[in-house]
């Protein structure tokens, strides 16, 4: 299928900002157009190809239209995607090679769209994390971009249908990111957690349910000693 090149023209100043800070390469467009169609593919196969053009040619961080393609697979079903999109969008809130930032009008748009960020894409972004840890810093630059963050966090912490190793993540993160209104899950949490391990101890034989919840205590312990400290 071939593309209108009047539609193209068109499309250019919508596309791409430029200005004295990291340059696109204009004459990509019908390239990249066509891996922003791959992305929204059902097909993981194609959308891996597409965000992988965007992610090499750098096309995220000069034009609003492609961040947010990008940022609406932030909860991608493949977590392998997942883990790429979270890289390219903290790229793209950071220098390029050369020190140089993305548009301003480009950022502005990526911390909008992050500060509405909601509870199901908060999640995601700490399961990417427990399914590949390198990661760990990029997830935690875009958690900082959503103000409702902190809630989210403690909600799945206080889920105990959700995996341990997530929900230790989530107190992490809450630790270090600084949620303060996280503070009364933090600590009902941890009061019922202690509550447990005591009846642990006073009945050495007895079966806990949930025994491995214990774990949380020392990640949920250090969250708070750091939100608590003057």
């Amino acid at each position: 299928m071939e593309i209108d090149q009047h539609l193209i023209v068109h499309l250019q100043p919508a596309l791409f900002k430029a200005g004295d800070v990291s340059m696109g390469v204009l004459e990509l467009i019908p390239k990249l157009w066509f891996a922003a169609e791959a992305l929204t593919s059902p097909d993981a196969k194609k959308r891996k190809i597409g965000l992988e053009d965007l992610i090499n040619e750098g096309a995220a961080r000069f034009s609003p239209l492609l961040s947010y393609l990008i940022f609406t697979r932030i909860s991608d079903p493949d977590l392998d995607i997942r883990i790429s999109v979270i890289n390219a969008l903290a790229d793209i809130l950071g220098p390029d090679e050369s020190g140089l930032p993305a548009p301003e009008v480009i950022r502005v748009d990526l911390y909008m769209h992050l500060s509405r960020m909601e509870a199901q894409q908060v999640k995601s972004l700490v399961e990417a994390v427990n399914y590949d840890s390198t990661v760990e810093i990029a997830a935690e630059s875009l958690l900082k971009a959503c103000p409702l963050a902190g809630s989210y966090l403690a909600d799945i912490l206080a889920d105990r249908t959700q995996p341990l190793e997530v929900r230790e993540l989530c107190a992490m993160y809450i630790g270090r990111i600084g949620y303060l209104d996280a503070i009364p899950v933090l600590e009902r949490v941890a009061k019922k957690l202690e509550a447990k391990m005591n009846g642990q101890q006073t009945m050495p034989f007895g079966r806990i349910k949930n025994r491995g919840e214990l774990i949380l205590l020392p990640a949920i312990h250090s969250a708070l000693d750091s939100l608590q400290q003057p």
